[in-house]
């Protein structure tokens, strides 16, 4: 078995920001 599948899947480019807070609309 060839060693590529030891190397670590490549990371998201740029990780997903929260969803910006809802507004206070009481």
């Amino acid at each position: 078995m060839s060693d590529v599948a030891t190397v670590e899947p490549t990371p998201d480019p740029t990780p997903t920001p929260d969803p910006a807070p809802a507004p206070d609309t009481t």
